[in-house]
C-alpha cells in the first residue's frame, strides 16, 4: 500500500492511500466484504503508521465483533472501520449508530475484563475511509469518535 498523510485544520488525519481494486466478477456481498476487509488492512496500516501497535484484529466473540484494537501509548483503542465507494448515502463514520456505539462499548468492558488492565484508558476511534479510485482512498482518523454508551 501507497500512501500519503495530512492533517487538515479540523484536526482530523487524512490519508490517501492505494487500497487495491479487488475483483469485480463477484457478488455483490462478496465485493461489500471484500472492500470492508481491504479497508480494515488499510486502517490498519494507517494506525501503525500514526504510533498505534496492533493488539488485535476482528477480535471476535458471541456478542461480536471489534475491526481493531490497539495501543497509543497508554491508551487501549477500539476502532472501527468503516469503507464506502461514495457519500451517497452519508460519510462512511456517519454509518456509527448509537446501537453500534453500545455494541462496541460491551465488546470493549468484555475484552478488557478478559486480557486487558481493569483500570487501562480507553479510546473508542472510527477510521472513515472514502474509496477515490479504482485503487485510491481517502483515509480519516476520527479520535475519540464516541464515548462509552451503557447498554440499556
Amino acid at each position: 500500500m501507497t500512501a500519503t498523510q495530512s492533517k487538515n485544520t479540523d484536526g482530523k488525519r487524512r490519508e490517501t492511500a492505494d487500497i487495491g481494486s479487488g475483483s469485480n466478477s463477484k457478488s455483490a456481498a462478496e465485493a461489500r466484504r471484500e472492500l470492508g476487509q481491504r479497508g480494515e488492512a488499510a486502517a490498519a496500516v494507517f494506525l501503525q503508521n500514526l504510533g498505534q501497535r496492533i493488539i488485535a484484529q476482528n477480535w471476535r466473540c458471541r456478542f461480536g465483533e471489534v475491526d481493531l484494537i490497539t495501543q497509543d501509548g497508554d491508551t487501549t483503542v477500539f476502532c472501527e472501520v468503516k469503507t464506502r465507494k461514495s457519500v451517497k448515502a452519508g460519510q462512511p463514520s456517519e454509518a456509527i449508530t448509537l446501537k453500534k456505539q453500545r455494541k462496541y462499548s460491551r465488546l470493549a468492558a468484555l475484552w478488557i475484563s478478559r486480557f486487558g488492565e481493569a483500570d487501562c484508558a480507553v479510546r473508542f476511534d472510527a477510521v472513515s475511509i472514502l474509496v477515490t479510485g479504482p485503487e485510491r482512498a481517502t483515509i480519516t482518523l476520527l479520535k475519540g469518535a464516541f464515548d462509552f454508551v451503557e447498554a440499556l
